[in-house]
């Protein structure tokens, strides 16, 4: 397993060893974070089917109107 060395201040690593669980390390730590947030974003994308649908639609109107950019209020 390949390691690398990031600088992190005192503070941060402080909260990082407060949040953590007793038997796991930062890098564990930092994993489960990560695959929290991607699981919480995945739900939240899907809770909004709704909206990414209304989205696709603009979009694809925009592409055959030749479009380049445009805003897009929900």
């Amino acid at each position: 397993m390949t390691q690398k060395t990031i600088d992190i201040s005192e503070d941060v690593y402080k909260k990082i060893t407060d949040l953590k669980q007793k038997d796991e390390s930062i890098s564990n730590f930092i994993l489960r974070l990560i695959n929290e947030k991607k699981n919480n974003l995945n739900e939240d994308l899907e809770g909004n089917s709704e909206d990414w649908e209304k989205i696709e639609k603009i979009l694809y109107k925009d592409r055959l109107k030749g479009n380049v950019s445009r805003d897009i209020e929900l």
